[in-house]
């Protein structure tokens, strides 16, 4: 399974990725524009975008992904507050 994980904290995004190499295929990205360069290149089956990245909002990442690939599952992450 081929999965995107976007969010501005790259110590985070490391752990995510190191935590769960063995199991799946894990591509981070800290900005909107890495990973539309990244759904540009790769199809993938699961994307966490967390609530701010360094240039914009991991909304609009997944609302891209919902018109372009819906069949794509899509994860919204943000702090309770």
């Amino acid at each position: 399974m081929r999965v995107l994980v976007a969010g501005r904290n790259a110590k985070v995004l490391a752990k995510a990725a190191g935590t769960f190499a063995h199991d799946l295929e894990i591509h981070t990205a800290a900005t909107k524009a890495a990973c539309l360069a990244l759904l540009g290149r790769v199809q993938f089956d699961l994307i966490v975008a967390c609530e701010t990245l360094a240039d914009g909002s991991g909304l609009e990442v997944l609302s891209h992904v919902a018109v372009n690939t819906p069949n794509t599952l899509r994860i919204f992450a943000a702090r309770p507050a």
